[in-house]
């Protein structure tokens, strides 16, 4: 009897077997792999981003983005923001992308809304954005928007010291959030890639965590 469950046992698991690994190519072909234009180990990627004209809402959105100075870090890392219309599928843009550099210590703004400029905050907003070099915007349309939101590296490779640091845009640290400025309320935004996210620096030690205590 002990024999007969023994053979039963390594008959199943010889089944078993053979069923995974004659479905392997199957699963294998279901993965979707990502672009290497939005990998999370140069880029950052926002899911979503939402803007509408004063006059639909007043919705806007706010990012906030500080080059905290640490150890092999550049003093200057540059980036450009992106905002794409729907979900991630095509290429449309919302307004035009703007580039601009960090210095070490220092935040940077940038607001993504519609036109016009007429009510609420965003004529101030306008006014910063024309008047203060630490302050961008991406303006689109009447229609306002939504999709997601992609930030790349200025450097061509920004994962090598230079000799004075990386430049590498996912050690910076980045906070925003969607506002309704009717209500006075909003909800913040989820960044992919960033320093407090998911990318670990390669001159992490092993084991150690992209996030959190080490």
């Amino acid at each position: 009897m002990i024999k007969q469950r023994v053979f039963r046992y390594i008959a199943a698991t010889a089944v078993l077997a053979s069923l995974v690994l004659g479905a392997g190519p199957a699963f294998a072909q279901s993965i979707q792999t990502l672009s290497a234009e939005v990998a999370n180990d140069k880029g950052v990627v926002v899911p979503f981003w939402q803007a509408q004209s004063p006059v639909a809402g007043q919705t806007y959105t706010f990012v906030a983005i500080t080059h905290p100075s640490l150890s092999g870090m550049h003093s200057q890392i540059g980036l450009t923001a992106t905002a794409l219309l729907g979900d991630g599928d095509g290429t449309s843009t919302y307004g035009t992308s703007v580039d601009f550099t960090i210095s070490a210590g220092a935040t940077h703004r940038l607001f993504i809304f519609g036109t016009p400029q007429t009510s609420g905050s965003f004529p101030a907003i306008a006014s910063l954005i024309q008047s203060d070099s630490a302050v961008s915007g991406i303006i689109g349309t009447t229609t306002g928007g939504t999709g997601y939101m992609r930030f790349d590296p200025i450097a061509s490779d920004p994962k090598t010291d230079s000799g004075s640091g990386f430049q590498d845009i996912t050690m910076l640290s980045y906070w925003g959030a969607i506002v309704f400025e009717g209500g006075n309320t909003g909800f913040a935004m989820e960044f992919i890639g960033d320093a407090t996210d998911s990318s670990a620096h390669p001159d992490m030690g092993a084991g150690a965590f992209p996030s959190g205590v080490n």
